[in-house]
């Protein structure tokens, strides 16, 4: 809710500033939009992902986000958008 992506489409880079992209352990909480926002970035080409906080993840970036959204998938929703 309170970060934003930059994604430049000529190269393939994400930049995700405090979103976490990279969660391997289901049992958070997300909410409907976090969800939604993985989904979408899926169908996005991302080749690199650059952090406010990690090193950037320059292979398998694409790979990281899919399995992202399958652990956020198996996690429970703690609060649905209101549109």
């Amino acid at each position: 809710m309170d970060s934003l992506c930059i994604y430049v489409r000529g190269e393939g880079a994400l930049f995700t500033g405090d979103t976490p992209l990279s969660i391997h352990t289901p049992g958070g909480s997300y909410s409907e939009d976090f969800r939604r926002i993985l989904e979408r970035l899926t169908h996005m080409k991302v080749g690199a992902i650059y952090s406010g906080h990690d090193a950037p993840i320059l292979e398998g970036a694409q790979a990281l986000i899919a399995s992202t959204l399958r652990v956020v998938e198996r996690s429970p929703v703690i609060f649905q958008s209101g549109g």
